[in-house]
């Protein structure tokens, strides 16, 4: 049994309603603009809660990822039709069509699912069945194309440096260091297929989530950790940006419905765990508050939790819908949480 702690509540702000599932959410780097796409194909972006673009309307096609650019000057999404759309952010305050990259016709079945901009330029990488393509969008070409080969490519990850681009797929995940994209990536060795990558903010951890239920970590000695015992697949795995009292962050990974959080020990070569298993069915998104040992937490069950420092219980919200994606504001002030049926609620301090 949980006990509520009491400290800052978020309360439901506004909530806005879009055709389908969605995919995607991602708030601008100023905080301005938050955006969302849908399994319908829709991009909307919105300024205020009366305010708000239509990017894409309706479709056949599914919008499976989206993305700002590090300065909010372009919008990223892409999806089943297999091509990027590109918008960018004009003088009269509106989002206009910037650039398509059509990969359909180069591979007719592509269904590209994974985007990620460079963490300070405007390099964009996203898969493309065994490969990842990295475009140059201020000057509108091809930057690189990168070979995976062992399978297609489940998940990807600029480092924070940028300098690295980490690659998952089938029993491994390569890194292609950027100054010199011919050479030969680094290869970190798994027992499956890695399912998701992340990334510290300090660029010292890896860590990979795993089909056969573990999570390997790479890091400052020469041998990665292995975490296992999971009781299914990882879902996805967060790094927290602020670091604990032993100077390393935080690790949450999501496995079944329960979240367990790892901490690395200073000067130690073990790391410690605990388990958040309040929800009730599967978890579908987590993400730490920027700057903060705060985490986020939700569920098909409808509960959204709020877990100080990702251990004491500080509150739940609740509705009748299952959740599938958050998304914090960058000043850590509210958050956007979207739901299996379309809905997006806005909860604020």
């Amino acid at each position: 049994m949980y006990k509520i702690e009491p400290r800052v509540k978020f309360a439901l702000n506004w909530q806005v309603t879009l055709s389908d599932y969605i995919t995607g959410l991602a708030w601008s780097p100023s905080g301005k603009i938050l955006a969302a796409s849908s399994a319908a194909g829709e991009v909307i972006i919105w300024r205020s809660p009366t305010e708000s673009q239509a990017l894409l309307a309706l479709s056949d096609n599914a919008i499976d990822c989206l993305g700002f650019c590090h300065d909010g000057r372009f919008l990223a999404a892409a999806g089943q039709d297999g091509q990027v759309k590109i918008w960018a952010y004009s003088e009269s305050g509106i989002f206009t069509d910037y650039r398509t990259i059509d990969c359909h016709t180069e591979q007719p079945s592509i269904w590209i699912d994974r985007l990620a901009w460079h963490p300070s330029n405007y390099l964009l990488a996203f898969n493309l069945g065994r490969q990842v393509r990295v475009w140059n969008v201020e000057e509108s070409k091809i930057e690189t194309t990168l070979d995976f080969e062992e399978s297609t490519v489940s998940d990807l990850a600029w480092s924070p440096d940028g300098l690295l681009l980490a690659v998952g797929g089938k029993n491994c995940v390569k890194s292609w260091d950027m100054r010199d994209w011919l050479q030969p990536p680094k290869i970190l060795e798994l027992g499956s297929a890695s399912v998701a990558i992340a990334w510290s903010k300090d660029c010292n951890y890896l860590a990979s989530g795993n089909q056969d239920n573990s999570v390997i970590i790479t890091g400052d000695i020469p041998d990665p950790w292995e975490m296992t015992g999971f009781p299914s697949k990882i879902r996805q795995l967060v790094w927290s940006d602020r670091l604990t009292r032993h100077e390393t962050p935080l690790l949450a990974v999501a496995s079944a419905n329960g979240v367990a959080v790892w901490i690395k020990e200073r000067n130690q070569e073990v790391w410690q765990c605990w388990l958040l298993d309040l929800h009730s069915e599967m978890i579908r998104a987590i993400a730490f508050q920027p700057n903060s040992l705060l985490l986020a937490t939700t569920s098909d069950d409808g509960w959204f939790c709020l877990w100080h420092e990702a251990v004491e219980l500080t509150q739940i919200l609740k509705q009748e819908v299952a959740f599938c994606n958050l998304a914090w504001h960058p000043q850590g002030d509210k958050l956007a949480v979207g739901s299996e049926s379309g809905e997006i609620f806005i909860y604020s301090k």
